[in-house]
């Protein structure tokens, strides 16, 4: 067994027991000693023009001591950013002694006493609880509230901190994507604002649908190289912003660029590209040397590009008013415009019987579109029955007034009041319609209409639902056989009847023909001390044609105190009518006919009436012998139609020697009388014109002599041609007719 060095173990034991103790001894000296805090100016958002918020941020609290934060600001109009000349402390946050704040923290204030379109210089502050003497000052930054954007890159805060709300970085800026900021930090340090340079934003000219030209007036006042730009942005883009990241701005270089010097300079930029009938934001930049180090700015203003007219001009989604239909109040939106809806008279749902209906539209242009160029009159509604649509020039607010049967009036005419009749029971209920019911009593009072008495109905009418008579005039009811009154808007109508009624009683029919082949029909019937009545034929000819069925269409029309209401189906009759038809309670009586003869049952009649026709003859050819009759007997030429061996007189009549007497008449005018008296008569002319010498008078005579002659002789022969034509058309035989003895 090996023998301890105790010497060895005993210096062994102290060093170790050293370096043990320096290593307490360092340890204890490093948790019990005090840092100091690191605290750092973050940045501000506007939030109104009078609201801003500030951020800041501390570090480097190992122990986790209460800490206490807060900022200054000063309004940068009140002077410099000295602090100790004027400014105002926020409130302050001061956690317990006995509590505890994380080892970094970023925290945020809103500030009192903030005027709108001015700069304030702010500054972040913390200290711990135990020693506010020692307290920890970040950078001095600026803050305008002529801009309600917020201004830079947020964050939300990380680690498990009480401090709670937003981070904010400024970044350098730099070429055309530079972050609207007026304050700008480079490595942890504030930026120099350039105090001295002039920046004056000018009003923006030649704007346009898409397009303006931005302008400013600068002094760089410095031989300096500076750079000039613009920023802006629109007014959607900012108020899109979400909380903790800023917008996104655009900038452009003006067109007079780089500038150095000592005098004003105008400066202005094509804007392109821009949405139409849209509010932008823009100001006037100067960056030196174009670093962003050194920056002015002009003040912020702003302008509207012009809006696209509306070109939209039928208005979609306005239905038209039924009864019953709950009224619309929005439009169908198109890409140019919105609308609303209001209805006059305000009734929901709709109701049938009051005014007409009036739509009240109003447009409202969206982003881009204005109404303010369209015409009078401009829009219109799709695809309804409407009277008129009206707007002023360039209004948005349309009227249309509507003509849909929704609109049509209530009935006028009140069925089912029938006239007192004597001994007939009074109704006490009208005809129900699908718009109303009614009541009816009688004064004077009666279980029995007694004649000597004048009667009066008092109706009550109650409108069914969805119908009114609130719009209805005075007097608008009717009545049939009574003089109804009504007060306007009411439906209690009096019905005034002159006096009792008598039925009709004849339902014989008199005065309608038959009709006949050749005859004329007859349009009205035989009157009555009771009606009188019209006729109408079908079919409607002239006159009857043959072998034709006709209907008879009778109307009645009652006289004074008799009425067709209590008659009952098929009342009437006509004479000789094969049908006749009646509806109870109208005027109509209808009445068809037996078929009309056609011509060869007429000819075959006629050929037949013998008698008759034989006394004709026999009168014509009494006196007249031989062959010099105007009908000749005896001969074979007479009796050919019947017997040639026949030499009397017997058996030469019917039709065919009826028409012989005809010809024989034509035959014994033209060729045995009229020409020779027109013989005589030119051969009187001819002397009078021979004789006449100088004698005015006597020429002019004998020309009338000859003219009138001449009229005669071709009348004569017209009247022959009217009759041969006549004759042929209803199927004779034009031979029988004399002037084959011409040809």
């Amino acid at each position: 067994m090996k023998k301890i060095n105790f010497k060895i173990l005993l210096i062994s034991t102290f060093v170790l027991y050293g370096i043990i103790s320096l290593f307490f001894i360092f340890n204890t000296k490093v948790l019990g000693q005090s840092a100091p805090l690191q605290t750092q100016t973050l940045g501000c958002s506007v939030k109104t023009p009078t609201t801003i918020i500030l951020q800041g941020h501390y570090i480097n609290n190992p122990l986790k001591k209460p800490v206490t934060t807060y900022f200054r600001y000063k309004n940068a109009g009140l002077g410099d950013s000295d602090f100790n000349n004027g400014g105002h402390d926020t409130s302050k946050y001061e956690p317990a002694n006995d509590g505890s704040s994380p080892e970094s923290n970023y925290f945020y204030q809103t500030p009192g006493l903030i005027q709108p379109m001015s700069v304030y210089y702010f500054q972040a502050v913390s200290y711990f609880n135990d020693d506010p003497q020692h307290a920890s000052f970040g950078e001095i930054l600026t803050c305008d509230t002529h801009m309600m954007f917020y201004q830079g890159n947020y964050y939300q805060e990380q680690g498990d901190g009480t401090g709670g709300g937003f981070g904010y970085n400024y970044t350098s800026s730099g070429g055309v994507d530079y972050s609207w900021s007026e304050t700008n930090t480079t490595n942890g340090t504030s930026s120099n604002i350039l105090v001295n340079q002039i920046a004056t934003t000018s009003g923006a000219t030649v704007i346009t649908l898409n397009s303006a030209t931005l302008n400013g007036v600068v002094n760089v006042k410095s031989q300096n190289v500076s750079w000039v730009y613009f920023d802006f942005i629109s007014e959607e883009d900012y108020k899109n912003t979400e909380p903790g990241f800023g917008p996104s701005f655009r900038s452009i270089v003006a067109n007079q660029n780089p500038i150095d010097g000592f005098d004003n300079v105008n400066v202005s930029v094509l804007v392109e590209d821009l949405e139409p009938g849209t509010t932008y934001y823009y100001r006037v930049v100067i960056v030196e040397n174009f670093s962003g180090r050194e920056t002015r700015f002009g003040s912020t203003k702003s302008f509207k590009t012009l809006p696209n007219p509306v070109v939209s001009s039928l208005i979609k989604g306005v239905k038209a008013p039924k009864v019953g239909d709950i009224p619309v109040t929005k439009i169908t939106e198109t890409d140019e415009y919105t609308g609303t809806v209001t209805w006059s008279p305000n009734s929901n749902p709709f109701i049938r019987g009051n005014k007409p209906y009036i739509a009240t539209i109003r447009l409202t242009p969206k982003q881009g579109y204005t109404l303010s160029k369209v015409p009078k009159d401009y829009f219109n509604v799709d695809g309804l029955s409407i009277v008129n649509v009206s707007n002023s020039f360039g209004s948005g607010v349309v009227k249309a007034v509507f003509n849909d049967s929704i609109n049509e009036p209530i009935t006028k005419e009140i069925k089912g009041v029938l006239a007192p009749m004597e001994m007939s029971t009074p109704v006490t209920k009208i005809t129900e319609t699908d718009e109303y019911t009614g009541t009816v009593t009688w004064s004077p009072k009666k279980n029995f209409f007694v004649a000597g008495f004048k009667y009066t109905a008092t109706i009550n009418l109650t409108p069914k639902p969805n119908f009114t008579f609130a719009s209805l005039p005075a007097n608008y009811f009717l009545v049939e056989g009574a003089e109804a009154t009504n007060n306007a808007g009411s439906g209690v109508v009096k019905a005034v009847f002159p006096g009792v009624i008598n039925p009709i009683v004849n339902s014989a029919i008199k005065g309608i023909i038959p009709p006949a082949t050749g005859a004329r029909p007859v349009t009205k019937i035989t009157p009555t001390n009771e009606y009188t009545g019209t006729v109408d034929w079908s079919p409607d000819d002239n006159t009857f044609a043959s072998g034709t069925v006709y209907t008879a269409t009778i109307t009645l029309t009652p006289k004074t105190n008799y009425t067709l209401d209590r008659l009952f189906n098929n009342y009437f009759s006509v004479e000789k009518a094969e049908e006749v038809s009646y509806n109870a309670g109208t005027n109509i009586v209808t009445a068809i006919f037996p078929k009309t003869a056609d011509f060869n049952s007429l000819s075959n009649n006629i050929n037949n009436s013998t008698n008759n026709t034989d006394v004709i003859t026999s009168t014509i050819n009494s006196g007249v012998s031989g062959t010099t009759g105007l009908i000749p007997c005896g001969t074979q030429e007479a009796l050919k139609d019947t017997d040639p061996t026949n030499d009397n007189c017997e058996g030469a009549t019917g039709w065919n020697n009826l028409m012989k007497l005809i010809n024989n008449i034509v035959d014994f005018i033209l060729f045995r009388m009229a020409i020779p008296i027109a013989a005589i008569m030119f051969a009187y002319a001819g002397i009078l014109l021979l004789t006449a010498g100088g004698d005015t008078n006597k020429a002019k005579k004998a020309k009338t002599i000859f003219l009138n002659v001449a009229l005669g002789i071709v009348i004569a022969a017209a009247a022959w041609l009217i009759i041969n034509t006549i004759l042929t058309i209803l199927g004779y035989d034009a031979s029988w007719i004399g002037f084959d003895k011409i040809v």
